[in-house]
């Protein structure tokens, strides 16, 4: 199973909203912890929490703007 041009928005995306995550979590983290956030967290994890994030934006697209 390769990889297509097609993904590149796709994993982008994904690689985005872990950068997010593993940045905010903790201010004060170190580059050890950084990159143990990055590396070792199940793609399972980071795709359920891009759901939540696309539902979210979702959620908020649907309502009616406050005037």
């Amino acid at each position: 199973m390769g990889a297509a041009a097609a993904d590149f928005p796709k994993v982008s995306a994904l690689v985005r909203s872990q950068i997010k995550h593993a940045l905010r979590a903790d201010g004060g983290k170190n580059m050890f912890e950084f990159e143990r956030a990055m590396l070792q967290t199940p793609y399972q994890v980071i795709r359920d929490r891009r759901l939540k994030e696309l539902e979210w934006a979702d959620d908020l697209l649907g309502r009616d703007p406050i005037k």
